[in-house]
Order: structure tokens, then sequence, then C-alpha cells
């Protein structure tokens, strides 16, 4: 596991350590504060964390897409937001050529895993 991958691991644990201390805050306001925490926790933080898992899956390189996720029906929102967030974290913390074979592997096609 090379440090970027070590990287993005440590940013999936603290993405959920977020989404708990927001849980934990969130009960103990009420009303409008309240809704805007949670939604800020189911939002917000969800995705980026789901986005996060995906890509530090991508670069380890051991399983497909259809492994870690299953069959989804959000399928317009992966491809609005998570896919999205995904590049921008594989130029971030991938090496070149990452990005190109993305689409691949979302598609659930044979790719070179990462070594």
């Amino acid at each position: 596991m090379n440090i970027n991958t070590r990287k993005l691991r440590i940013k999936a644990k603290h993405l959920a350590e977020e989404a708990r201390i927001i849980r934990r805050e969130a009960r103990n306001v009420h009303g409008l504060e309240r809704y805007d925490l949670n939604h800020h926790r189911t939002t917000t933080v969800r995705n980026e964390a789901r986005a996060t898992q995906l890509a530090y899956q991508f670069l380890w390189g051991r399983r497909k897409y259809a492994e870690i996720e299953g069959p989804r029906t959000d399928v317009n929102k992966r491809i609005v937001y998570i896919d999205h967030r995904i590049r921008i974290m594989l130029k971030k913390y991938g090496e070149p050529g990452d990005v190109e074979r993305l689409d691949d592997w979302l598609a659930g096609k044979e790719v070179a895993l990462a070594t």
C-alpha cells in the first residue's frame, strides 16, 4: 500500500468519525439546526465518504466495482456527484492513467489492476 492509498484510508476514517460526531451533536439541538446537521450528514458527508471509499478501492486494485457496491438504483446520483469526486481524488492521490481506467472499472470491464 503506497502513501497515497494510505491517505485515502485515513480520509475515509475521518469522514466516518465526522458522521458520528454530527449524529451526536444533532441529539442536542432541535428544529432547523437539527435538520441542517442531519441533512449535512446524510448528503455531503455520506456522498464524500462513498466517493472516498470507491477511490480507495480503485487504487487498492483488488476488487471490482460490482463486488463493492452491488446492484445500485441511484446510478444517476453516482454519475452526477460521486464519479466527479472520484476523478478529483484520483488526480490527487492516483498515478497517471488512473482517471482514464476509471470508466472501464465502473462499467465492470476488465481493468489492469494496480500492483
